[in-house]
């Protein structure tokens, strides 16, 4: 449970805002405020692929909830509390079929708009409470520890090796994102100790991705490549906890790391 009495005060910066000034400025654009988060969400395909019709809803009300706890937090003058929360949602999410980069976009996404629909001196405020939520993100184990700071290059590389060509750039941004979403799962998979958390997702992606054009042989080289920019930015000792995932993967059991197919990643 939540102790906001065990926390410690508010940053000195944040010390003498006008607490109920920034709460009613918050709630003042709350309806617009959660509709352009789910839009963000909702330009990638995964969301209603995976969730359907319940998920707009469900979607949409944790979002409101998101915002609840950050007026609370607020109202405390507790980032703390906040963090508190996150951690929490984070394992919600996770047992969803979630993963914890969606729960950052989420935060991204918080932020970008309150950013832009609120006065500077007002997100300023708020984004002590945001950079704390999303700092609460971080991960224990030693080798995702290791791994979180190369993601984004990681990503890069294997986009890259996946569609190579000029011709193929806007194919090789979405791979690119998708990439960053497969390490985000695998991740969480290593911290919570669970395997079953990447093979699940795996099992779903290949479905999707055939909606979308990319075979089985596609993914087996997308993986491929990601264990070995893994191995090759960790060594093989940290990246131990991946390589025992990327050995198992039920999914892709006799499947060659073929050269890649005709098919393209969906566009947004």
């Amino acid at each position: 449970m939540i102790q906001p009495a065990f926390f410690p005060t508010l940053p000195p910066e944040v010390e003498d805002m006008d607490i109920e000034s920034l709460c009613s400025a918050l709630e003042s654009i709350r309806r617009p405020l959660v509709q352009a988060i789910f839009a963000d969400l909702y330009r990638n395909p995964f969301w209603e692929d995976r969730y359907g019709e319940t998920g707009i809803v469900h979607i949409s009300r944790d979002l409101d909830q998101h915002l609840d706890y950050l007026l609370t937090a607020v109202r405390l003058r507790s980032p703390e509390y906040l963090t508190e929360y996150f951690r929490w949602v984070r394992h919600s999410i996770i047992l969803r079929g979630m993963c914890t980069r969606h729960l950052e976009q989420v935060l991204d996404s918080l932020a970008s708009h309150t950013g832009a629909m609120l006065p500077l001196e007002t997100s300023q405020a708020l984004s002590v409470f945001l950079d704390a939520a999303r700092a609460s993100l971080s991960y224990n184990h030693f080798a995702c520890r290791s791994l979180s700071p190369t993601i984004d290059f990681i990503a890069t590389q294997v986009a890259g090796h996946i569609y190579p060509d000029e011709a193929q750039a806007a194919r090789r941004e979405l791979c690119r994102r998708d990439i960053l979403i497969h390490l985000s799962y695998l991740m969480d998979a290593v911290e919570k100790a669970n395997p079953e958390i990447f093979f699940g997702y795996l099992e779903w992606l290949r479905a999707f991705d055939r909606k979308y054009g990319i075979s089985t042989r596609e993914l087996v080289l997308t993986f491929s490549e990601m264990h070995r920019q893994i191995v090759q930015r960790l060594g093989e000792e940290t990246a131990q906890p991946f390589t025992h995932i990327f050995t198992h993967l039920p999914a892709l059991n006799g499947q060659p790391a073929a050269a890649q197919s005709n098919g393209g990643y969906r566009s947004e």
